[in-house]
């Protein structure tokens, strides 16, 4: 007589995805979001972290040298920010969009270890946040 077990598959094994810097910052939020909630596939979540860190710093160090180059400055040196509180790039906002746009645009390739659906649906997680890792770092 057998017994069948049902195994658990929590994720599997890293693979390589090529996207562009746009998805990464939104798979990094994503990411960061499902950390942010308990759930047992905190491991997953901390190898991917951990994964594409590297690439996500290098865009925050792209956006900081386009807001050095390009912001509006207080006397102090110091980038400026408009009535919305963002950033105030005065007469360089075409040219500050266009090399932000140009930095979302760049093709990267990471190794992300995809996460079962059947793993995280239980935990009420934000549907707006979850949809565009549907297929890219959440599997069905």
């Amino acid at each position: 007589m057998s017994t069948k077990v049902k195994k658990m598959n929590l994720s599997r094994g890293p693979e390589t995805k090529k996207m562009k810097v746009k998805d990464l910052l939104t798979i990094s939020q994503g990411l960061a979001y499902i950390n942010s909630k308990e759930t047992k596939v905190w491991h997953t979540i901390s190898k991917n972290l951990d994964g594409i860190a590297p690439l996500v710093n290098d865009t925050n160090e792209k956006h900081k040298l386009l807001v050095e180059d390009l912001a509006t400055k207080d006397e102090h040196g110091n980038a400026m920010k408009n009535a919305e509180n963002q950033i105030d790039f005065g007469d360089n906002i075409d040219e500050a969009n266009s090399r932000w746009n140009d930095t979302l645009s760049e093709d990267v390739e990471i190794n992300l270890t995809t996460i079962n659906l059947e793993d995280i649906k239980d935990y009420g997680l934000d549907a707006n946040i979850m949809k565009p890792l549907l297929g890219l770092l959440v599997i069905e």
